[in-house]
């Protein structure tokens, strides 16, 4: 009857000991797979230190399988396309993220977004520079960005941009909204 109990016991032992190491596992690579996560987002938008990633892992399974159910970022400043933005606020649902590419530090991680909503400000000039960068293949020489004060919900701008067509200086300007 001993021989039996300590048998039971070394088994009990044995199990609570194999739960508790697969318990600490899964939190420690959900710890690795977080940061890795919040420092990819830091390289992709040029964060600086300060910013704040916050991680909503879902579970177990979601999360080794490269799916998350939210990022939520806060910084002074980002590089969103490669324009420079600052005052970012970032909310995102149901991320599903690349793991080896993350883990190998590529580009892209991010593979799908549910659904995201941003907030930024970017001045004038640095949008007039990210667009001429851009308009430069198609022969535009200057460009400039201005926004328009109106009583519209969503912000209007005025973008001109000069080039020279058949030999001709040629101006063009168009108003729009963003979206």
């Amino acid at each position: 009857m001993g021989c039996l109990r300590r048998l039971t016991n070394c088994l009990a032992t044995i199990i609570v000991l194999t739960a508790l190491l697969a318990v600490g596992a899964y939190l420690l690579l959900l710890y690795v797979m977080e940061n890795e996560l919040a420092d990819a987002l830091r390289r992709k938008f040029m964060l600086p230190p300060s910013s704040s990633v916050t991680i909503e892992a879902g579970d177990v399974l979601d999360s080794l399988g490269g799916r998350v159910d939210g990022v939520y970022i806060e910084a002074s400043e980002a590089s969103v396309s490669g324009i420079r933005v600052q005052n970012v606020v970032f909310s995102a649902e149901d991320l599903s993220f690349d793991i080896v590419n993350m883990v190998t530090r590529k580009n892209p991680v991010l593979k799908e977004v549910d659904y995201a909503e941003a907030s930024f400000e970017v001045s004038q000039q640095d949008l007039a520079d990210a667009w001429l960068k851009k308009a430069r293949r198609f022969g535009v020489r200057e460009l400039s960005v201005e926004f328009l004060q109106d009583e519209g919900e969503l912000p209007a701008v005025k973008v001109s941009a000069g080039t020279t067509l058949l030999g001709k200086d040629l101006k063009a300007s168009v108003r729009g909204r963003f979206t």
